[in-house]
């Protein structure tokens, strides 16, 4: 029982399925990648970092993510006025979650979960309950940022880190750590400062 539930565990968030369709060089595509380590290999030009942009895309990532366009109406097909692009989730037990977006040439989205349409707000938050985090470098790195991942520094990173892999009470309290120690420093500065004054001016008096 407890081996069933653990798996089903270590499957929430994984992705079921990518359906595209008008997006960059694809007219129409469906893919379904295994449970585990999926490799996309192919000559240049295929379409292997559109099926990377297709996923940020479609679980709501802001195109900046990717440092290839700011403006996600970049990504619809030459000769076309729209794209569509779903991402399914696997959730509890081997239910689902499909996440769609769609958008125009004018860079207009529109967003639906299950196919129902919700606001842009309720859809990221839906996205954020699967611990999926399209903007941390630490679980996701798209292939224009790997310069920008190499720039962190280890407090970044171990940041990062728990952040991917750790959940939100870990994340809370390891930001109220961090401000904790900010305040002890910032309090020894001031009490360093103060006696500093203190000495002074009674060197003052002395003389």
């Amino acid at each position: 029982m407890s081996s069933n539930r653990s798996s089903r565990s270590s499957k929430i968030g994984k992705i079921k399925s990518v359906y595209c369709k008008n997006f960059v060089t694809y007219g129409e595509c469906l893919f379904h990648p295994s449970e585990y380590l999926n490799v996309v290999i192919g000559p240049n030009g295929t379409g292997k970092s559109t099926l990377v942009s297709a996923i940020v895309l479609g679980l709501g990532g802001d195109p900046k993510i990717l440092a290839r366009s700011s403006s996600i109406g970049e990504y619809v097909k030459n000769g076309c006025e729209s794209s569509k692009v779903s991402v399914e989730v696997y959730g509890q037990s081997d239910d689902t979650t499909k996440f769609q977006r769609t958008f125009d040439i004018n860079g207009k989205s529109q967003f639906a979960i299950n196919n129902q349409a919700v606001s842009q707000k309720k859809f990221l938050e839906y996205v954020d309950q699967f611990k999926i985090q399209i903007s941390n470098l630490c679980q996701f790195l798209p292939q224009d940022r790997v310069q920008d991942f190499a720039k962190m520094n280890p407090q970044e990173i171990l940041s990062n880190t728990i952040g991917s892999v750790c959940g939100p009470d870990v994340v809370n309290n390891f930001k109220k750590l961090k401000e904790l120690r900010n305040a002890q420093e910032h309090g020894k500065s001031s009490y360093k400062t103060l006696v500093q004054k203190l000495e002074a001016t009674m060197n003052r008096t002395e003389e």
